[in-house]
């Protein structure tokens, strides 16, 4: 997860199955015991270089589109299972990476 996060964080095919896998792996409390917490998974999302600037893309190119929408969902699936993530401090960021679109990104941002 780690070497996934430092070297494939603009690929959306990564993000999109490390999603998927956080939904099985940390959906039994029994199971998590020995995985990476939550909270350290969201701080090394939310604090990596490429963050920001892949946040507040704005152009529809496909790829770098889908990479956001991709990190967008993985942000959406850490907050739903561990809440206690989210900090006013992220609000900005969220607000400033809205789009006002119909884009997937967007309506999952909201």
């Amino acid at each position: 997860v780690t070497n996934g996060l430092r070297h494939r964080y603009n690929d959306p095919h990564f993000l999109e199955t490390l999603s998927g896998l956080l939904d099985l792996m940390y959906g039994n409390r029994e199971v998590q015991k020995g995985l990476i917490p939550l909270s350290t998974l969201h701080m090394m999302t939310s604090s990596h270089s490429q963050f920001l600037p892949m946040m507040l893309e704005s152009s529809e190119e496909s790829s770098r589109s889908r990479a956001k929408e991709a990190l967008v969902s993985l942000l959406l699936c850490l907050v739903k299972k561990c809440p206690t993530v989210c900090s006013i401090n992220h609000f900005v960021v969220l607000l400033a990476a809205y789009g006002a679109t119909l884009s997937t990104s967007d309506q999952k941002l909201l």
